[in-house]
Formats: structure tokens, C-alpha cells, sequence
């Protein structure tokens, strides 16, 4: 085969055939894969495998077998790779961890250095940008001289095309709609079946997270016997796996409590919730580990005197119950979050009137089942630093219960909303659910080093109350409900006071100054957030400090178009950020997506652009690239590009928000008007005006229905459909709908707001192209005014005014604006 002399046959299987041979160039031993003959899909794959072979190539590392060629050899695509004398995992498990071999043996303790070795080849992979997609025992070689490597990166993908499910014999074929499938088909399934992740059976984008389910699903087999999710047939066995039902309860494997909880973990079924990278997964274990090793040190110590076996067999003992406290702890989750909650809340929305009840709870589901599998987890890893390694002090762990505690009480507080909810309360409180919570702070040393001491237990049952009661009118803020927050929000704060406990006087002032801002009563909102971001800075609460500088940033830059101030603030919160802690990169995305606002409003495109790609990125790593929070940068980016002459580009990531919106929260949703407003107005910057009438009218007609007719948020939508109306030569209807818009944004938004000055710039062009210049001009006077002073004479959208009002010829509109979403 080309320069290499083949020696013999080493094996064969569904990608072909493995041959030892010898290479005269280099005078070494390889094995070559000689791809199944006739793949047309490995032929049109051969560049890209080759690419991927020089990666692996310049990668060489200690735990990936070293791939030293790709080529074709009549009409067949071959590998020519590092030659490894010793067996498969597979093989090395059947011989060492099966049958009688299991007694009297810690399993797990034998079979964890194999596969860290193994996670190490992934993790280096992966910092290369390879995934694997096909991880299993049977791609893991044990070379005789003890090294664990990583085989067959990549060679999944070459057989996207026409791999025949019948070449597996992993499970036997269905009769039903899978037969005869083809399992690594380009959009259908890339792996082997028995360890594929959910998004590899079509429930999202395989990504390095994808490799690191796999993995999981092979330790848990090796350390059990038999695999975590079962099936007869590949229908099954994708429902098991996409459900995460697990077959077998996590808590009777016979494993210490904190490595099923990486397992619990790393086999998530939302990419979202699983550890970030191989390297973090690796770290988790290692943290175990050492707390284990603790815990057998002082077993050898306390052995001496008392007769090593029997003080080995109660430590032991000892060991095992603080386990099993642990796993316990670990369940009290069950009390909100549970069988009988699910089946409630299910049956409340389908039995509730709401049109999307039933389709909404099927949303809801996995949403509320990660959190508390979050917590979950977090619950037990908190429980073995105060049990098992006895490695935190009183304070630390008693700052980590409560941090707990308030993330279950939220949890409650949710679920609790959402049971029996009419059609407003769930298209409203959907995005809530959506949100991952803060519950890696509760686990995060750093972070509880810098939070102030938990209250004393005699006080936390009242403050969790009022917690709730927060929870509730935010709720009900969320819902529009503003009389009813603002009726219940002077009791809130005086029983705050009276349990003087300023985390939660911070919390009810901010929720207050939410509400205010809501009611377009800005200076007071900012008055009050400030005292609270004061406070909070001034005590060290950092977590309360961060919520209140980023609030102001939104107050003072967002919506009340202070541009350098809210600036100014965000800086005040990423201060607070550095501080508090952000181990899943959560609060800086959120700041990212203001600033970018901010950005956009002063004609600093490229560098909105770049704060809303860091935004996306960051969502994406911890969220998953369909959660529905990743929509509102896309929402935002979209807008930046149209506004920078790629209208194109723009309106495809607009769509793709659109798409994951509508997927994540239904039809009627809200944030479906968003993205429809801001699809709009790129539509009428390519001048397609009866696609932006269709647009604009449909976010009109839900914005009323979700805020009233006198809304801010109306009043915008209202000023771009007049563009369109306009575009259409409809200049009356375009005057009506100019005379609405502004006269609800000088009320709600103040004479000096940038919106005010877009629709009176519009009303400048209207009158202009209906020739009565008179009142063009006094039009666009008012609108160079404003925006002169907010933004000042040398930018952008000053020159266009002036222009207008100099000539009152070229309108130059600019593209859609950046908006704030959430």
C-alpha cells in the first residue's frame, strides 16, 4: 500500500479493516485503518480527514495515538497511525473489572486511572479543536507498556453519509421508524448509539461537551456493569438518553458520592450543566480524590493502637455513612422538585386554558429538572467538604448552606407561580424558568470567601419568607401586574428593616426600583438603586453590589438614554463582578450585552460587536447554543451588523433568535415581538416595506397585549412602522401612527430621549416628502437638538440631522436600534 509493506490483519470492523504494517521510510512499525471500500462519503472526506490527521499529528500527545498519514490506495481511503501492542478498554475491562473480578475490589478506585488518563487525551484534543464524536471502550488502547491512548478522532464524520445501522452491533434493529437507518448521517446520528449524547440523537449541536457525555457513560459502565440508559432499540434508547432517565438510581453505584456526582454531571442531558471542559471534569475528580486520600490518612492514623482491622473496618464504616448523609442531602431537592410537582404542573398548564399549556410544559420540564439536578449536586459537593474531608470551617460552610438554601426557595418560589398558571403568567414567567440560577456560587471557595457571614438559623426561616415575597411580586412585575407589586412592596420593606439582615434590604430596594422603572419613573429608580449599590459596596456585598451597578447601567444608558453615565456604571459593576465571583462567565455576559447597547448608541460598531460575539461565546459555553437566553445577543448582534452595511447577515441572525425564541417560549411569548421589531427594522433598511409592515404590525399587536398600548416599547414599534407605511406611499396612516408614538414617548420617556428623537427625524421625512417644509423643520430642529445633546456634535446621527434640517432632502435613518432584551 503505497511506501508501507503490510504484515498481517489485526481486526475488522463497521469502518473497515485494521492492518499492522511496516513503514522502510521511517523504519518503524504502524497500524494503517484501511476505510470500508466503496465509501463515497470517506472519498469526499479525505481533505478534511487529512486535516484532521495534521492537527492530531502536531498535537502528540502521551494519551492520542499519533496519526502519521492519510491517503488512498485504489479507490480507499486509509490511516496510517502509531502502533500500540495491548488491548482495548473493552477488553481490559472484560479481563479485570467483570465477574468474579468485582468482589471484594473497589471497582472504581481500579478503573478511574485508566480513564483519567483517557479524559486527559480528550481534554488536549479538544484545546486543539477536535472532537471526537465517537468516544467508547473500544476506541481507548492500553498498550502493553501501561499508556492509555485515545484512537479515531474525527473518523466518525467520514462516514456521515452512508454508515449502515446494521454494521453496529451495538443494539439490535428496530422495527419501527428507525429501521434500516443510518446512524452517522450528516444531521441525523453520529456515533455509536449505546454511548451517544442527546444532541448526537438530534437535540442540539455536537460539540466537545458531546465527548464528554460519552466518556461518562463509559465509566459508569465499567464501574457498574452494564450502561446508564437502556434500550431495545435505537428508539428507546435515544427517548432514555434524551429523557436522562437513568435505569439505574446514581445513588446505589458503588462509587464514592462525589464521583457519581461527576457523573451526574458530565451526563447531563443539556450540554448546558455539564462541566465546561474535560480539564474542569478532571479537576472535579481530582478534588475528590484528595478528599478521599484525606479521609484514608486519617483512617491509618486512627488504625494505630486500636488494632488496624477493626479500626480500617469502622472507618470504613464511618466513611461510607457520611457518604450516604451526603447522597441524602443531596435529595432534599425532592421536597420542591419531584414526581408529584411535575405531574401538578403539568397537569395545572394542560388543564389551565392557556393555548400553549401543554407544549409550554414540555419546555418547562427540562428547564426546572437541570436546576434542580444542579442543585442537586452542588448539595452533595457541599456535604463532603463539611463531612467527608472535613476541609472547610464553620463559616464557609454555613455561608454555602444558605447560598443553597436561597437557590431551593427561588426554585420553590417558581414552580410555585408556574402551577395552575393562566396564559399571561406562563408566556411571562417562562424566561425565568429558563435561567440557570446561581448555584455554582455555592460551591465556589473564592466566591464564599467574599460573601458576608450567612444570618444565624434562627432568623433564615423569616428572611427566606420575605425572599419569597420578593420572588412573588417580581413575579407579578414580570406579569405587568405593577399596582399590585407597588401595593405589596412598603410592607416588604418594612419587615426588611425589621430583620435587619442587608442582603435583603438590598433585594427588596432593588425590586422596588424595578418597578418604578417600569412605571418610566427613572430619576426615582435611580435614586434608590444608587443608595442600594452604595450600601452594598460599602458592607463588601459584592453579588448585591453587582446587581445594582449593572441595574443603573440599564437605568441611566438604556432607557434613559445617559449614555457616558450608564457607562460609568457598568464599570461600577464590573468592579463588583471581579468581587463577587462569576464561575460560569454569567454576570459578565449580562454586563457585555448592556455595554453593547451603550456602544451601538454611540456610533462604536465594531466595538459592540466584539462585546456581543464575547456575550454569545460566553452563553454558549455554559448554556448550550439553543437555550433561550443565547437569542439575546444574536437578537443584538443582528442589529449591529445590518447597521454596518450587511443587512444580510444581519437578518439571518435575527432569524436564527427568532427561531430559538419561538422554540423555547412558544408563539405568543413576548420576546417573539422583540425579535419581530428588530426584524422589521433591517427589513426596511433593505427597503422590503411590505415584509416590514407584516413585521412591525404582529410586535405591535403582542406588545399591547403584554404592556398596553401607551408603552414605550409600543410607541418604537409604532415610529419604525411608519417608515414602513411611508415606504408604501401611505403617508396618512404613516402621520397617524408618527402622532401616536411620540405623543406616549414625550409622556413616558421625557423630552430628551434618543426614541423621541428617531420618531421626530421619521416625522421630519414624512412631512418633507409630503412638502410641507415648514413642519419638517420644526421636526427636525427638535430632533438635532436632542440628539446633539445626548450624543454630542460630532457624532453620527448629529450629522444626519443636521443634514435634514440643511436640506431636508437625504433622510438618513440608520439601522435598527439595539434593544435591551430582558
Amino acid at each position: 500500500m503505497g511506501r508501507y509493506i503490510v504484515l498481517d490483519t489485526l481486526g475488522s470492523g463497521a469502518m473497515g479493516v485494521v492492518l499492522a504494517a511496516y513503514d522502510p521510510e521511517l523504519d518503524r512499525k504502524v497500524a494503517i485503518k484501511l476505510l470500508r471500500g466503496g465509501s463515497r462519503s470517506a472519498l469526499r472526506g479525505r481533505e478534511r480527514l487529512r486535516r484532521e490527521a495534521l492537527a492530531l499529528a502536531k498535537l502528540s500527545h502521551p494519551n492520542v495515538v499519533a496519526i502519521y498519514d492519510v491517503g488512498v490506495h485504489e479507490g480507499q481511503v486509509y490511516v496510517a497511525m502509531e502502533f500500540v501492542a495491548g488491548q482495548t478498554l473493552r477488553a481490559w475491562t472484560e479481563a479485570n473489572l467483570s465477574g468474579g473480578n468485582r468482589r471484594n475490589e473497589r471497582v472504581w478506585d481500579k478503573a478511574l486511572p485508566i480513564f483519567e488518563a483517557a479524559a486527559r487525551g480528550l481534554a488536549a484534543a479538544h484545546r486543539a479543536g477536535l472532537i471526537h464524536r465517537d468516544f467508547k471502550p473500544d476506541n481507548v488502547m492500553i498498550g502493553d507498556d501501561g499508556r492509555v491512548r485515545v484512537m479515531d478522532f474525527g473518523l466518525a464524520r467520514v462516514f456521515e453519509d452512508d454508515f449502515d445501522a446494521s454494521a453496529s452491533d451495538e443494539l439490535p434493529r428496530s422495527s419501527g421508524s428507525f429501521s434500516g437507518v443510518r446512524l452517522t448521517r450528516t444531521g441525523a446520528y453520529l456515533g455509536t448509539p449505546a454511548y451517544m449524547s442527546p444532541e448526537q440523537f438530534g437535540a442540539g449541536e455536537v460539540t466537545a461537551r458531546s465527548d464528554q457525555f460519552s466518556f461518562c457513560v463509559a465509566l459508569f459502565e465499567a464501574i457498574r456493569g452494564e450502561r446508564p440508559f437502556s434500550g431495545d432499540t435505537v428508539e428507546t434508547l435515544a427517548r432514555a438518553v434524551r429523557e436522562g432517565r437513568v435505569e439505574q438510581p446514581l445513588s446505589r453505584l458503588d462509587a464514592p458520592a462525589w464521583l457519581r456526582a461527576v457523573l451526574v454531571r458530565g451526563m447531563h442531558r443539556d450540554p448546558g450543566q455539564r462541566f465546561a471542559s474535560m480539564d474542569e471534569l478532571l479537576a472535579a475528580i481530582e478534588r475528590g480524590r484528595r478528599r478521599w486520600a484525606r479521609v484514608l490518612g486519617v483512617v491509618t492514623v486512627a488504625a494505630v493502637g486500636l488494632g488496624v482491622a477493626a479500626g480500617l473496618g469502622y472507618r470504613s464504616w464511618d466513611h461510607e455513612q457520611r457518604e450516604a448523609a451526603c447522597v441524602a442531602a443531596g435529595e432534599e431537592i425532592e421536597a420542591v422538585w419531584n414526581a408529584s410537582a411535575r405531574a401538578r404542573l403539568r397537569g395545572g398548564l394542560e388543564g389551565s386554558g392557556a393555548a400553549h399549556g401543554a407544549s409550554a410544559a414540555d419546555r418547562l420540564m427540562p428547564w426546572l429538572d437541570a436546576r434542580a439536578e444542579a442543585w442537586r449536586g452542588r448539595r452533595v459537593e457541599a456535604c463532603e467538604h463539611e463531612l467527608v474531608a472535613a476541609d472547610w470551617d464553620a463559616a464557609t460552610v454555613a455561608k454555602s448552606r444558605w447560598c443553597l438554601d436561597q437557590n431551593r426557595a427561588q426554585l420553590s418560589s417558581l414552580v410555585e407561580a408556574l402551577s395552575g398558571a393562566d396564559e399571561k403568567t406562563l408566556i411571562t414567567m417562562l424566561p425565568a424558568a429558563a435561567k440557570p440560577g446561581t448555584v455554582d456560587d455555592c460551591v465556589d471557595e473564592a466566591a464564599l470567601l467574599l460573601q458576608v457571614d450567612a444570618p444565624g438559623r434562627a432568623q433564615q426561616e423569616a428572611i427566606l419568607e420575605v425572599y419569597g415575597q420578593v420572588w412573588r411580586i417580581e413575579h407579578m412585575r414580570t406579569l405587568g401586574d405593577l399596582d399590585g407589586a407597588r401595593a405589596q412592596i412598603d410592607e416588604l420593606n418594612a419587615r426588611a428593616e425589621a430583620l435587619a439582615w442587608p442582603p435583603l434590604t438590598t433585594k427588596v430596594q432593588l425590586a422596588e426600583a424595578s418597578i418604578l422603572g417600569l412605571e418610566a419613573k427613572y430619576e426615582e429608580a435611580v435614586a434608590l438603586t444608587q443608595s442600594a449599590y452604595l450600601e452594598a459596596a460599602e458592607g463588601g456585598r459584592w453579588t448585591s453590589a453587582f446587581a445594582a451597578a449593572a441595574q443603573l447601567g440599564d437605568l441611566t444608558g438604556v432607557f434613559q438614554g445617559k449614555l457616558a453615565e450608564g457607562r460609568l456604571w457598568l464599570e461600577h459593576a464590573e468592579v463588583a463582578r471581579v468581587h463577587a465571583g462569576d464561575p460560569q462567565g454569567q454576570r459578565e455576559s449580562r454586563l457585555l450585552v448592556s455595554l453593547a447597547g451603550i456602544q451601538f448608541q454611540q456610533g462604536e460598531l465594531d466595538e459592540a460587536k466584539r462585546s456581543l460575539e464575547r456575550a454569545l461565546a460566553l452563553r454558549e459555553r455554559s448554556l448550550g447554543a439553543d437555550h433561550p437566553d443565547i437569542s439575546w445577543a444574536l437578537n443584538n448582534l443582528g442589529g449591529i451588523y445590518a447597521a454596518q452595511g450587511e443587512p444580510e447577515r444581519g437578518l439571518e441572525l435575527l432569524l436564527r433568535a427568532l427561531e430559538i425564541t419561538r422554540k423555547n417560549y412558544g408563539d405568543a411569548h413576548p420576546r417573539v415581538a422583540t425579535k419581530l421589531r428588530n426584524i422589521g427594522g433591517v427589513q426596511l433598511d433593505v427597503e422590503d416595506y411590505a415584509g416590514a409592515r407584516a413585521s412591525l404590525e404582529e410586535a405591535i399587536a403582542r406588545d399591547t397585549a403584554s404592556f398596553g398600548a401607551r408603552h414605550p416599547t409600543v410607541a418604537k414599534a409604532r415610529a419604525s412602522l411608519a417608515r414602513a407605511l411611508t415606504g408604501l406611499g401611505q403617508l396618512d396612516a404613516a402621520e397617524r401612527e408618527l402622532e401616536v408614538a411620540i405623543d406616549i414617548q414625550r409622556e413616558a420617556l421625557g423630552p430628551d430621549h434618543l426614541e423621541l428623537a428617531a420618531s421626530l427625524a421619521a416625522e421630519c421625512a414624512l412631512y418633507e416628502g409630503r412638502g410641507e417644509l415648514e413642519q419638517a423643520r420644526a421636526s427636525c430642529a427638535e430632533a438635532l437638538a436632542v440628539r446633539e445633546a445626548a450624543l454630542g456634535p460630532e457624532h453620527r446621527k448629529v450629522a444626519e440631522s443636521r443634514a435634514q434640517l440643511d436640506a431636508l432632502e437625504d433622510v438618513g435613518q440608520g439601522g435598527p436600534g439595539v434593544v435591551h432584551d430582558g
